[in-house]
């Protein structure tokens, strides 16, 4: 039978100026740092974005194959974003 794949993407929005908590972006992860307190990570996306990134590079990335896959009789799915607060 067929292989399934599941792709996580995430892309950080541009920092608030007013707070002292600092997002890190690696390839596979992000990390919160904030003076005093342990930093938080999570590393297991399949791509991480930085807030320069469009709306069209994340589509061409992460989006499209899955788009292209469906019209190819392939089941395939998008979960619309989440909004950390």
């Amino acid at each position: 039978p067929g292989s399934s794949q599941i792709k996580v993407g995430v892309r950080l929005r541009p920092g608030d100026p007013e707070t002292s908590a600092e997002w890190q972006l690696t390839p596979h992860g992000v990390a919160l740092h904030r003076p005093g307190v342990k930093p938080v990570g999570f590393d297991d996306f399949s791509r991480c974005f930085g807030p320069e990134t469009d709306t069209a590079q994340v589509y061409d990335e992460l989006v499209q194959p899955i788009v292209q896959s469906c019209l190819e009789g392939v089941n395939g799915g998008v979960d619309p974003p989440l909004t950390a607060p």
